[in-house]
């Protein structure tokens, strides 16, 4: 079996302007993912790159190459460099908002940067980077961030081995506190000027997500993923519908703590954060990272605020499958990826599962699963449910992936 290319090294210096809503960022890298010639790299459209050079030579991108396939972030931009035998130098600038909802901005009140704005160079869907992030903040503002922290003279140096999604979350807003709930302790960064209702509800949501670590350990054994089991919680402040998790980071909207509860009860939400500590298989199997995150938030819901929380959840899924009929299977490829097909009947189908098996057993099976990392598959979960099981159950787990339809046995 041929040995996996290196992850590429980044690193990269930034500089933060919050005050004026702009950036510039200066990126080094090596093992830079080619296709054969060719660097096929990705950032943000309103980003503006300013030089480029490879191998020490100024080079001139090639934006929007007519090959191209449309790219997984919406708003990111297709240009191409000549392949680096050994080293790529960008520097690039832009707005302190990327995106219309606020999900990746540079503010005076707010600094929250991940791959969802094409901020930094994207090969593809499971680019894999080691990265390094210097940079400033103003005085006296609260940040989180996946990375190994080091601080002098004002200067954070971010470091990460584990290849993984550059991330950084800061405000001169935030308030800090610990929260422990059933011997696990959640570190909450909170806006200290919500109403002390909301403030309230931010740290029953730790306290939620302390006890779901702790019950998940318990059910499903030490992770694999190596992240700390100290999970930091932040409720940023911008708008829109996206909350995820770099872990042990979690980053949810602080909307929710004003009522808007989107598409699921809050605390499902939350669960389904943490439940990622252990779900965290590969991007070409996203469906079994989501939906297997989803089922567990789902149950542990149902064991704290009661089977009905849970059964209305599941049957809202299966009147949304019912109403959009037949489409892409579960294991559809990442441009036909849905909510559908990569939470709810994933979700929907292991319920089936521990319904028929037991919930105990369910979580056997998941702990064999997860503990095989990034080698899970569909071909290993199979496996493991033959294994577990039987061969009929193994046929009829893999008729529910493949197909368009949504029976009752899958679930529906």
């Amino acid at each position: 079996m041929a040995a996996e290319p290196p992850a590429a090294d980044y690193a990269i210096a930034l500089d933060l302007r919050p005050a004026a809503s702009r950036w510039s960022a200066v990126v080094r890298a090596s093992n830079v993912p080619c296709e054969g010639p060719i660097a096929r790299l990705h950032l943000h459209r309103d980003i503006r790159i300013t030089a480029a050079f490879v191998d020490g030579r100024r080079v001139t991108p090639v934006f929007d190459p007519p090959d191209a396939p449309r790219f997984w972030i919406n708003a990111a931009r297709s240009f191409d460099l000549p392949c680096p035998r050994k080293s790529l130098v960008l520097r690039y600038d832009g707005p302190g908002q990327l995106h219309a909802d606020g999900r990746n901005q540079i503010s005076p009140t707010l600094v929250e940067l991940s791959l969802y704005g094409a901020w930094y160079p994207l090969a593809k869907i499971d680019d894999k980077i080691r990265w390094r992030l210097t940079t400033r903040l103003p005085r006296g503002w609260r940040f989180a961030t996946p990375a190994r922290v080091k601080a002098r003279s004002g200067t954070l140096t971010l470091h990460s081995d584990a290849p993984t999604d550059i991330v950084l979350i800061a405000s001169p807003l935030f308030d800090e506190e610990q929260v422990v709930a059933n011997g696990t302790t959640v570190r909450l960064l909170v806006n200290r000027t919500l109403p002390t209702e909301a403030r309230a509800t931010a740290l029953a949501r730790a306290r939620a997500a302390a006890d779901m670590t702790a019950w998940a350990g318990a059910k499903l054994g030490k992770p694999v993923t190596g992240a700390s089991l100290l999970p930091t919680i932040v409720f940023t402040p911008r708008g829109g519908s996206l909350s995820y998790s770099r872990l042990p980071l979690i980053i949810l909207r602080e909307a929710e703590l004003r009522g808007d509860s989107g598409d699921r009860p809050p605390l499902v939400n939350v669960r389904h954060e943490i439940a990622h500590f252990w779900s965290r298989a590969p991007q070409a199997a996203d469906w079994l990272n989501e939906g297997v995150a989803e089922y567990l938030a789902l149950h542990r819901t149902g064991d704290v605020d009661g089977t009905a929380v849970m059964d209305a959840v599941l049957a809202d899924y299966r009147r949304q499958i019912a109403a959009a009929g037949p489409e892409a299977p579960i294991t559809a490829g990442p441009d036909e990826r849905t909510f559908r097909n990569t939470y709810a009947r994933p979700a929907l189908l292991f319920d089936a599962l521990a319904r028929r098996h037991g919930t105990a057993a369910v979580a056997q099976l998941l702990a064999a699963l997860f503990a095989l990392g990034s080698e899970q598959s569909v071909d290993n979960l199979l496996a493991r449910v033959d294994a577990r099981f039987g061969a009929d159950e193994r046929a009829t787990v893999a008729r529910c992936l493949a197909s368009r339809d949504w029976s009752p046995s899958c679930g529906g």
